[in-house]
């Protein structure tokens, strides 16, 4: 199971939110274009697991006077299409269902965002990755579904990452997992700023708040 993080709810369509300061030093073009490549791959395949997301939860959520009541074929039926859905993204997956414990789903997704950056000297916006959390559990009459925000990582710190260590899709990929299960301690930390150990160098950022939750948010990625 991925580990249990923050209640930040967003919307699907993920505008995410980074703190003050200035982006730093430039990368080279050719890792801004990995990390650029990576997030539109990433990108390519959000619009249809969203839609396709919607589509399984859909006939478990209540209604006014009505609550569902599912039988354990159909719940046993969405956890294995949750796990066929395209996975270029994700990160983790857990996606059960037993009589006991009913229908439990974790998904560690990245998602492709434009961050906002309230502070810089432009105002402008930052094209990123957040790494977010969907939790779904059904055991009728119960039901539970939240979108947790958990990380942001702009391009300037992804093209660092590809920069100073492996360049392989995947090994990045398995550097944003660790910045996700670093999470949980990291917001409840007193220290505004983290520096988390991942493959081949370190993450670098801070924590801001997203309502009342915190996110990490990688600033850049030092060897």
């Amino acid at each position: 199971m991925v580990p249990p993080v923050s209640t930040s709810t967003i919307p699907a369509s993920s505008r995410s939110v980074a703190p003050p300061g200035a982006p730093g030093a430039r990368v080279p073009s050719q890792f801004i274009g990995l990390a650029r490549q990576l997030r539109q791959r990433i990108g390519a395949e959000q619009q249809g697991v969203d839609a396709a997301v919607e589509r399984l939860i859909r006939p478990l959520r209540p209604k006014p006077g009505f609550t569902p009541m599912a039988r354990h074929a159909f719940l046993r039926r969405i956890a294995a299409e949750w796990g066929a859905l395209p996975s270029a993204g994700r990160l983790g997956l857990v996606a059960e269902f037993s009589a006991d414990d009913g229908l439990r789903i974790a998904d560690l997704r990245c998602r492709s965002v434009r961050m906002q950056l309230p502070g810089w000297a432009d105002g402008g916006d930052e094209l990123g990755i957040a790494v977010t959390l969907t939790l779904v559990g059904c055991r009728p009459p119960l039901f539970v579904h939240e979108h947790r925000l958990l990380v942001d990582v702009g391009l300037h710190a992804l093209g660092r990452r590809y920069q100073r260590a492996s360049r392989e899709d995947a090994a990045v990929l398995a550097d944003l997992r660790v910045l996700a299960e670093a999470h949980p301690s990291a917001v409840l930390s007193e220290d505004r700023e983290f520096v988390i150990v991942a493959s081949g160098g370190r993450w670098r950022g801070s924590i801001t708040r997203v309502k009342s939750d915190g996110v990490m948010c990688a600033r850049t990625f030092v060897a």
